[in-house]
């Protein structure tokens, strides 16, 4: 699955799933940019806490692509 990884209605019920999604590996790839500035920083964790909390299997894993 491809989406917006921010975008609650890419990893919430509707089109692509009839249920709450469960996945055992995200990849999570934001522009770098996003990573360097607060506010959008603290939307990328916002989102992947979210992501583990609600949407990930155990055992599972959450790749996050981001520079050094």
């Amino acid at each position: 699955m491809r989406g917006d990884a921010l975008a609650p209605a890419s990893w919430r019920p509707g089109a692509l799933f009839h249920r709450q999604p469960r996945f055992d590996l995200i990849f999570l790839d934001p522009p770098y940019a996003m990573l360097e500035k607060p506010a959008s920083k603290e939307k990328v964790f916002d989102a992947l806490t979210t992501l583990v909390q609600e949407h990930l299997e155990t055992p599972g894993y959450l790749v996050l692509h981001a520079p050094r």
